[in-house]
């Protein structure tokens, strides 16, 4: 899992993977823990290997390994039918007379659920049980949480979905005593009276906080939309998304979408990166690309190879490296000390013939006079002329454009062709500029790469040659400027290298237009804005009349909201829909409020728009006869119905309770009845459309509820003769509607 690996080393007491291949042996990733294995088998698991139990096997620990206090217990589990009777997968508390510790266990439901013991028989801080049977042969990933308060609602079992738990409660007592027993998993820790796990086990992961098990999740913005990958497709969203969104679609894993599937996405491309981890400043990813050569990596750098062989008699490698053709003298430059070794005892000197056209004269720099004697008669008598043959070759030289390219067109591709000759094997390279001559630079490897073309070694080492500048494709010759030329006659060869033209290809129109005497007026209208605050929600829509980019920015109460850095969005094309939830953690509840959008045009006109209200709940909200609410939007009670002392076999008087819509959009099939989890044997909650006469019904349906729109229903509480007494009785209520 993605948070798996924060989580433990932020929190991680112990982390048994169960992925060993010997049945005896489980190994703590964590911590020190040790353990007794007995009769459990290795099976295929949620990830990578897991443990099977058979009803009699079980794995026990050297110490009580879950921590008093804050604490949070996730595994994997997967069992094949309901059990007859209740089965322990995780104990570390005895029998009657000393129980401190936890358990969990299924029961004969299928249910499962943790009780937190506090000292004797009967006695739980609490016990949570998920709302179904996870006995169904899948694989269900499983998550107990408590902050070790009495704080409502603080205890918190999640199965397969992380971000909403199936059940919540609130502990009448927080931990003080160890555990009563060491950890056994499959098992009670009872050993007088087992109560064995059939099914199987795999990752579990125990921490001493109150972790999340969200997973790291990815969406992918591209034009205009974010998007999702659903078999190898790319599927919209929105423009703008939510948690919920990342929550449902995100990627949890970069790596397994393949080549095909990203070039479908052309232009700019942003991954957008979604976690739950507070103290995460940055994130990087790994995406595989196009194949590469070492001659890219190893540019310009020593390269060391080091081989190995057994082969006793081996005394030497010869290694073979593809390189571009080159010549000793490009290499080794102007002066040369050779070594030579030999084993021969009878060898005592040796010879370098080093064949070149060289002469003094290309030593000689500047103008020079070449001055003559002879005792030819015929030639000092005028009757024939004296002429100089010179063979050797000019010096190299460098020849840099001295302006900028001029244009009309887009420039689609540089073709430079030399004097077709046997004898040009001379050196011509060639170096481009994309800013007037300031930098150059040469092109290798399919990308532009840096050069100095004052080193004239370096230039002719790496200009580009006239096939590389032929082939450029028109995509990377975009603001070019100017080109440079290095010439060199070779000096090994008697010949020249001679350079017959070089032209520019230019996508440029085909007929000619004058225009004399032309204004050219701009007319921008502002961009308008349609706006609705309503449930803590910002919906709209931002235009503009000319249908240009337009981008916008929040601010709650003067400060920055959304982008969170203050900054605008990026242009995006008009209309485009605005949808933001306003975080309720933010406002000031019960005062003024002040709610600032700010838009923008392509051109930069600025206008702004600007909302007050006061701060309150969104959701479908219970309010009591004197208008408090009892919960706020994310499950926290704020108040409760008080019934006080209800004695068995009386009806308690009925009280008024008030729906409120405030999602900020309407709401169709409302249906509401109490959570009967939480209900004593004897004791029923019973709820009617009216007081009087009171008609109770097991639940309630409504039809169409407009925003701000509320509705009333009344409750009491009937009990019989025989209702067992409960000191701390509690009920919950539930709500669900469709949105219309």
């Amino acid at each position: 899992m993605a948070n798996t690996r924060y989580n433990m080393d932020k929190h991680g007491v112990a982390w048994f993977k169960l992925d060993e291949t010997i049945p005896t042996s489980v190994i703590d990733s964590r911590g020190a823990n040790t353990t007794t294995v007995t009769g459990t088998s290795i099976v295929s698991g949620f990830k990578g290997n897991a443990r099977s139990f058979d009803g009699s096997s079980l794995i026990q620990f050297n110490s009580q390994v879950i921590p008093i206090g804050k604490k949070s217990i996730r595994f994997k589990l997967k069992r094949n039918g309901i059990p007859s009777g209740n089965e322990f997968l995780v104990s570390n508390e005895l029998g009657s007379s000393d129980r401190h510790g936890n358990r969990i266990a299924i029961l004969n439901t299928g249910q499962i659920g943790w009780t937190s013991c506090k000292g004797t028989a009967g006695s739980f801080r609490f016990g949570v049980w998920s709302p179904d049977s996870v006995c169904d042969n899948q694989w269900h990933d499983v998550l107990f949480t408590w902050d070790g308060t009495t704080s409502v609602n603080a205890v918190k079992l999640y199965v397969d979905d992380m971000k909403n738990p199936v059940t919540k409660t609130t502990a009448t007592a927080t931990e003080t005593l160890s555990a009563s027993a060491n950890l056994v998993i499959g098992a009670s820790s009872l050993s007088a009276a087992r109560l064995f796990y059939s099914g199987q086990m795999d990752e579990v992961e125990i921490y001493n906080d109150v972790i999340s098990g969200v997973e790291n999740r990815f969406l992918v913005y591209h034009d205009g939309n974010y998007k999702y990958l659903n078999n190898e497709k790319w599927i919209n969203i929105s423009p703008t998304i939510t948690e919920q969104n990342f929550v449902k679609y995100g990627i949890v894993d970069l790596s397994n979408i393949s080549e095909s599937v990203w070039s479908k996405l052309e232009g700019e491309v942003d991954l957008c990166y979604y976690t739950d981890e507070q103290e995460r400043l940055e994130v990087s990813f790994n995406i595989e690309t196009e194949p590469f050569t070492l001659a890219e990596e190893w540019e310009d750098k020593e390269i060391k190879i080091i081989e190995y062989t057994d082969d006793p008699n081996q005394t030497e490698s010869t290694i073979t490296i593809e390189t571009e053709p080159f010549t000793l003298y490009d290499e080794l430059g102007d002066s040369v000390d050779v070594l030579y070794y030999t084993d021969d005892p009878a060898k005592t000197s040796a010879e370098l013939n080093f064949t070149a056209n060289y002469s003094p004269l290309d030593e000689l720099e500047g103008d020079f006079d070449v001055v003559t004697w002879t005792n030819d008669e015929e030639v000092i008598a005028g009757n024939r002329d004296m002429s100089l043959i010179y063979d050797a070759l000019p010096f190299e030289q460098i020849i840099v454009q001295p302006t900028d390219l001029v244009l009309y067109g887009d420039l689609k591709k540089l073709v430079a062709t030399k004097i077709v000759d046997s004898h040009t094997e001379g050196t011509l390279r060639f170096a481009a500029s994309f800013d007037s001559g300031l930098t150059w630079k040469t092109y290798r490897f399919d990308r532009w790469v840096s050069l100095d073309i004052q080193n004239t070694t370096l230039f002719k080492r790496k200009g580009m040659n006239v096939e590389t500048l032929n082939t450029i494709p028109e995509q990377d010759l975009e603001g070019l400027t100017r080109v440079a030329y290095y010439l060199d006659n070779s000096e090994h060869y008697e010949n020249s290298y001679a350079l017959n033209q070089m032209k520019m290809v230019v996508d440029a129109p085909r007929h000619t237009v004058e225009i004399q005497q032309m204004a050219l007026q701009i007319l921008n209208t502002i961009a308008t804005i349609n706006l609705n605050f309503s449930g803590n929600k910002l919906q709209g829509v931002l235009e503009d009349a000319d249908k240009g980019k337009v981008r916008y920015r929040v601010l709650l109460n003067g400060q920055s909201y959304y982008p969170a850095d203050g900054q605008f969005t990026r242009l995006l094309p008009s209309p485009f829909n605005i949808e933001i939830n306003i975080n309720e953690r933010k406002f000031l509840f019960g005062k003024e409020n002040s709610l600032r959008v700010e838009f923008q045009d392509y051109w930069g006109a600025v206008d702004s728009r600007e909302f007050s209200f006061i701060g309150t709940y969104s959701g479908l909200m219970f309010m009591d006869e004197s208008g408090d609410y009892l919960s706020d939007t994310f499950g926290g009670i704020l108040k409760q119905l008080d019934y006080e002392v209800i004695i068995a076999g009386q009806t308690t008087l009925t009280k008024k309770v008030k729906l409120i819509n405030q999602l900020g959009y309407a709401v169709d099939h409302v249906y509401l009845e109490m959570d009967k989890r939480f209900q004593t044997s004897g004791v029923e909650v019973q709820l009617s459309r009216q007081a009087d006469p009171f008609l109770p019904m097991d639940y309630l349906t409504y039809g169409l509820i407009k925003p701000e729109e509320s509705i009333d229903f009344y409750i009491r509480i009937a009990t019989d003769i025989h209702a067992k007494p409960d000191p701390n009785g509690i009920f919950e209520m539930i709500v669900k509607a469709d949105r219309v």
